[in-house]
């Protein structure tokens, strides 16, 4: 009876170690299974990171195709450079990758509700075939994966505020058988001419009624012509323009949404609308003394009788983006002045002495018989609405805060105030911007006082901080941060063309 137990106790044990050896071997089976499905798991998330990098760069740069109007293929084409570069090893030849793009032309989604203007926006969508390490023992070759971006070329709302003044038709030359000054003898002053007749001598600037009838006010028609030729740069009907003036006063010529209604038709035609607009545009002659400035002659007082009234155009086009900008929309200004700022009207339109901003410290008066008037000549000084010194450049000041400082929603506030957020860029045009002096002959406390101003125009509007100068230590005359300096008329294409080229475009989602 022992023998045989023996023997059966022998054949147990053989049979358990069989068994664990086919568990030990599965076991092998499962762990490699894991490990390959941990590795193609690995390879599939590292397409998907690269095709969704890959997709949002093309994203963004099919935006800017379509932003400078460019047609589907040339869109569709610029997509794909960017899926290739950003993914060496996908073939789009091979059929395993495929690009599309999409606008409102193609995907309905993208286009606004009814009523609503157009956006720029692009959609992107990208497919790719992963090819797996191990899942092919299971029969599982690989995998297709999507990814897709929306972008959008951010449409503008773009406002230009130029200075029509009686100064902007300053750029007149001697010995061209004009009477640029007005006074009834053409070439006085001039080596080759007659002598001096009245106060300034011929090449001064021109007289503006003569000038405007002949189309001849400079560096005005300089200016005029740069933001005609600007307007090839706007992306009707997407973006938007408003043109604000100002001289004695500041005035709306064109709000945003004119041009842009349905009844002017194609994009075509919204921009000639603009470009009619910018043609009927006039330097204004100096305001008349019998009406604006009654006491200038007998007591001194300037108000009503200054003519560049940067606070007025400023206050106009931040009022504009209030009335009529769209939030999706980057607000932008273009601000351009050759002189100081002067005049500051407190209501509008300015119908009493005291609707000017102008403190008595600045009149005529024997301690003060050259100027400035209305300014107190220094750009050092900022004073409250609650001082007596309140001056024009203060009042410029004050509203550059309204229009370049960022809105009430921003995460940070560097401003005292919430203002409009908008994004400027400050054109100073001339020698007056860097030497200004009063009565033409005797020097302004700060000679470039008119160029502070504009820089610190600038310098809000470029990322809403007033104390984070990009011209800080830049010397007077040369171009910094937002602010370009125009020694000449002939200046200003080209730098309207290098405000247009920092655009940008921002994706979505």
């Amino acid at each position: 009876m022992k023998k045989p137990l023996k023997l059966f106790r022998k054949r147990e044990k053989i049979y358990e170690r069989g068994q664990a050896m086919i568990l030990i071997a599965g076991g092998f089976v499962m762990l490699a299974a894991f490990i390959g499905l941990t590795i193609d798991a690995g390879i599939l998330f590292s397409h998907m990171g690269h095709l969704r990098r890959a997709v949002d760069t093309a994203a963004l740069s099919a935006a800017n195709q379509f932003r400078e109007g460019q047609d589907l293929t040339d869109i569709e084409n610029s997509a794909k450079e960017l899926i290739v570069l950003n993914m060496p090893h996908v073939d789009l030849d091979t059929g395993t990758t495929e690009v599309e793009i999409f606008t409102c032309a193609s995907d309905y989604t993208l286009c606004p509700p009814s009523g609503d203007p157009p956006r720029k926006l692009v959609r992107v969508v990208a497919r790719t075939q992963v090819d797996f390490a191990f899942m092919p023992i299971v029969g599982i070759e690989n995998y297709t994966i999507t990814a897709d971006a929306v972008s959008e070329a951010a449409s503008l709302d773009l406002i230009l505020v130029i200075d029509t003044s009686p100064s902007m038709s300053y750029d007149a030359f001697c010995g061209d058988g004009d009477d640029d000054d007005g006074d009834g003898v053409a070439d006085d002053g001039c080596a080759s001419g007659p002598g001096q007749v009245g106060p300034n001598p011929d090449d001064f600037y021109r007289d503006q009624e003569e000038c405007v009838l002949a189309g001849e006010c400079h560096p005005f028609e300089e200016v005029r012509q740069a933001a005609i030729d600007l307007m090839d740069n706007v992306y009707f009907p997407y973006d938007r323009v408003a043109l604000v003036t100002f001289d004695q006063v500041a005035a709306l010529q064109l709000d945003l949404t004119y041009c842009s209604q349905t009844f002017y038709g194609d994009s075509d035609a919204q921009k000639q609308c603009v470009i009619d607009e910018l043609d009927d545009m006039e330097i204004i002659p100096d305001p008349d003394p019998a009406t604006f400035c009654t006491d200038w002659a007998s007591t001194g007082d300037p108000r009503g009788c200054m003519s560049t009234n940067s606070a007025g155009g400023l206050l106009i086009a931040g009022n504009e983006f209030g009335y009529n900008g769209r939030d999706e929309a980057v607000w932008i200004v273009i601000f351009l002045s050759d002189g100081v700022a002067n005049a500051g009207n407190s209501t509008s339109p300015p119908s009493l002495p005291e609707d000017w901003v102008c403190p008595a410290a600045t009149w005529r008066t024997a301690d003060n018989p050259e100027g400035p008037y209305c300014n107190d000549g220094v750009a050092s000084t900022r004073h409250t609405t609650a001082s007596a010194d309140y001056d024009a450049d203060d009042y410029a000041r004050d509203r550059a805060d309204f229009v370049g400082c960022l809105d009430a929603d921003a995460p940070v506030q560097y401003c005292a105030t919430p203002g409009q957020g908008a994004v400027v860029f400050a054109v100073g045009l001339g020698d007056r911007m860097t030497s200004y002096s009063v009565s033409h002959h005797v020097p302004a406390l700060d000679p470039d006082l008119g160029e502070q101003l504009l820089r610190y125009i600038a310098n809000v509007g470029f990322d809403g901080d007033p104390a984070n100068d990009p011209c800080d230590s830049v010397a007077s005359g040369l171009s910094c941060g937002n602010y370009f300096y125009a020694a000449t008329g002939a200046d200003v294409a080209p730098i309207f063309e290098a405000i247009a080229s920092r655009i940008f475009t921002r994706l979505t989602h």
